[in-house]
């Protein structure tokens, strides 16, 4: 599914809903000073896009399209990251929050893996939302992702 996935944001809806979510990303984060990770990288469009250097994901499909962008790419989970304490100035979490199965347990692999002083950016789309609901129906009539 990783290259379908890719593609829809080259589609009209998927390019418009790409820019106005990185657009909102930016104005937090602008590009990402020192080393970044992003959990939950999937293809990399916001890891490139914003200068994130590093991205973990569960699966080998998306972090091969994502390593062909030039991120460096490590199969893991939110839940569990694969990297040791304080290594990274900043983490992303870029619309995967309604993926993880344990919020608490993924923020607090965050924190463990953020140098002191480090930052971050959780980027969700809230339940109730008109995009939340959209995304709710589409889950509903059975869309994979």
């Amino acid at each position: 599914m990783a290259e379908e996935y890719d593609r829809w944001y080259e589609g009209p809806e998927g390019e418009a809903v790409f820019a106005a979510e990185l657009q909102c990303l930016r104005l937090l984060l602008g590009q990402a000073q020192g080393e970044w990770l992003e959990v939950g990288v999937g293809t990399g469009r916001f890891a490139q896009a914003l200068g994130v250097d590093t991205g973990v994901d569960p699966s080998p499909c998306m972090l091969a399209v994502a390593s062909e962008r030039g991120i460096r790419t490590v199969e893991g989970t939110a839940e569990e990251l694969p990297f040791s304490p304080e290594s990274f100035d900043g983490v992303l979490m870029a619309l995967v929050l309604c993926f993880v199965t344990d919020v608490e347990r993924a923020m607090g692999e965050c924190a463990r893996v953020l140098r002191i002083g480090g930052r971050l950016l959780a980027g969700v789309v809230p339940a109730g939302s008109p995009w939340g609901r959209a995304y709710a129906q589409r889950a509903a009539q059975g869309h994979p992702i």
